[in-house]
């Protein structure tokens, strides 16, 4: 946005005896008066500072636009919009659309597989209304449908992902994903070959199979290499 003449700021204006500011809020352009801002060098500064900040809110999706200008047409229609009960399903489409932007196809669709099972637990329910306890049954459903624990810890970046989001866009006051926590993956211990079981296979080997496969199951045990 180019430097206003008259101002000395971008997105700062003067606008009947008022100063605004200017900016872009879920892709609209928004202009609001400056509370006490006079048409003055210090209103000016005062203006873009006031800007600047929302900007970085905006950036970081913590703004608020009630808390600047509770008077504003804007502000009363995005409260309205708010108070409106969402529903799991809503915040998660919008939620997977969002990660469109920054994540790989493969990953897209492996997230639409899990809201797709998360749908048919809580999908219409609405989602100020889900609990920890909902949360932790429909991960227990899945443990019982034969979900390892690493899939279990899969399930859980789609759904902190929407309850944050939910969160930062107050449709819930409570985050009841917060104390989710991971399932422990415990590694089974290495078992290896002892020294006379490889023995007895390399012979097997050399006794049933080709020479190049006994060659290289040789060079395998000899070296610790894997095929990866």
């Amino acid at each position: 946005m180019a430097v206003n003449d008259k101002t000395g700021y971008s997105g700062v204006e003067k606008h009947g005896g008022q100063v605004r500011i200017v900016f872009m809020y879920e892709g609209k352009r928004c202009r609001e008066p400056v509370p006490r801002a006079q048409q003055t060098s210090p209103g000016y500064a005062k203006a873009n500072a006031l800007r600047e900040e929302i900007l970085q809110k905006i950036k970081y999706g913590v703004f608020r636009y009630e808390d600047y200008f509770p008077n504003s047409t804007r502000a009363k229609a995005i409260v309205k919009a708010i108070e409106k009960p969402k529903t799991f399903k809503e915040v998660a489409e919008s939620w997977l659309e969002g990660k469109g932007l920054d994540c790989k196809a493969s990953t897209i669709k492996a997230f639409g597989s899990q809201i797709e099972f998360l749908n048919e637990q809580f999908g219409t329910k609405e989602i100020r209304s889900i609990t920890y306890f909902d949360l932790t049954a429909a991960l227990l459903k899945k443990k019982e449908m034969g979900a390892s624990g690493k899939t279990r810890n899969n399930y859980l970046v789609p759904i902190r992902g929407i309850f944050d989001a939910a969160f930062v866009s107050s449709y819930i006051t409570t985050n009841p994903a917060s104390r989710l926590r991971n399932a422990l993956i415990v590694k089974p211990e290495a078992d290896p070959f002892t020294i006379d079981q490889m023995h007895q296979i390399l012979t097997y080997m050399q006794k049933h199979y080709p020479e190049g496969v006994w060659n290289y199951f040789t060079f395998a045990f000899g070296t610790g290499l894997r095929p990866s």
